[in-house]
């Protein structure tokens, strides 16, 4: 009986000394290893046993999270590298979306009354505060003459538009006094009064202002106002309007917008 009770608690002894026996086994088992000194030696071989393979995982593991911990640094570098990567390899997608819509160019020309107030791909520099809305030029004015050419790349737009306006003398007053009080647009311009500027008195926003000019001449006798933006070097020959509607010192501030002394009668 006692042989075959110590062949039961030695099956059992490596479930005891890993404490996963239930409660009443291990009361007998202890019980039984009270009693029983060759069972007793033999669980105290499998507790060494035991213990030292706990040790054995126990500095594995302290290896492993030694290992994670030295190389946590790496791994968090290599994945911002990565997201840096990703991120930068978008911008560059967006940024070559936007330079070729900025660089695309265009080719607009009109001289149709009708079109007036459209401005068609339009990109200059100004807003174009000096130009009477469309409305209200159809209401008190009539346009006599509009010419509108836009060409080339969107950052590097080429301007001419021009509008010449009859009005009523009492609407030309008014129209007269509405430029007069053009205040910033939100580009930092003012409308100023420019009596010897130009060979009629003119307001004008943009006089030789990034390659800009942007103007109105006031023909008072004639109760007519020609309102004027050019953008961009704009040779005198390739106006599309009198020559005599330029500014007096147009071409003569430093830049070479046209070569005068080119022009020849043959």
């Amino acid at each position: 009986m006692q042989q075959k009770e110590c062949m039961i608690v030695r099956d059992l002894l490596f479930s005891y000394a890993e404490e996963l026996t239930s409660d009443n086994t291990k009361v007998f088992l202890e019980n039984h290893l009270k009693e029983c000194s060759k069972c007793r030696s033999i669980y105290q071989d499998i507790l060494e046993e035991v213990e030292a393979q706990r040790a054995k995982e126990s500095g594995r593991d302290k290896r492993f999270l030694y290992k994670l911990k030295r190389y946590r640094y790496q791994i968090l570098g290599a994945f911002l590298g990565m997201l840096l990567t990703i991120a930068f390899i978008i911008g560059l997608v967006f940024y070559g979306i936007w330079t070729s819509r900025e660089r695309s160019s265009t080719e607009i020309f009109t001289n149709k009354i009708q079109d007036y107030g459209s401005f068609e791909d339009y990109h200059g520099y100004s807003k174009l505060s000096l130009f009477p809305p469309k409305d209200l030029t159809a209401q008190n004015g009539e346009i006599l003459e509009y010419i509108y050419d836009c060409s080339g790349p969107k950052l590097y737009q080429t301007c001419q538009i021009y509008l010449e306006c009859s009005y009523t003398a009492e609407e030309y007053a008014k129209e007269v006094q509405r430029l007069q009080q053009i205040k910033d647009d939100g580009t930092g311009l003012l409308a100023l009064y420019s009596p010897d500027g130009y060979e009629y008195p003119a307001i004008y926003t943009m006089k030789n202002t990034d390659t800009c000019n942007e103007y109105v001449l006031l023909l008072e006798e004639e109760q007519k106002i020609i309102y004027i933006y050019l953008q961009g070097i704009v040779d005198r020959r390739d106006l599309h309007f009198q020559e005599k509607y330029l500014p007096l010192d147009y071409g003569q501030d430093g830049m070479n917008f046209e070569d005068v002394e080119s022009y020849n009668i043959y």
